[in-house]
């Protein structure tokens, strides 16, 4: 479900921060048998780093409150990435 609620996300352009927590061995093994730079639907369309991605040991609640503060302000972060989503969207 997490890599449907991405993509909805961003065909909503609503800003996000990608989190993903499983079990050790699973991770293990998904980084040996799955070649990629990212995990997020978002950012294997794009080819690039849309939303931040937050793995394991780095998806933690201060991580995640840290980098979504600047997305909830209505900045230029959270404009470039509605941006972006746009330009995928079409």
């Amino acid at each position: 479900a997490s890599g449907t609620a991405a993509l909805e996300c961003m065909l909503a352009k609503c800003p996000m921060v990608v989190g993903y927590r499983m079990k050790p061995f699973t991770f293990w093994l998904a980084k040996r048998l799955v070649k990629t730079d990212y995990v997020s639907l978002p950012n294997l369309l794009a080819g690039r780093e849309l939303v931040k991605e937050l793995l394991q040991e780095e998806c933690e609640p201060q991580a995640l409150s840290q980098a979504l503060l600047p997305l909830l302000a209505k900045g230029k972060t959270s404009h470039a990435m509605h941006d972006t989503f746009r330009e995928l969207h079409q």
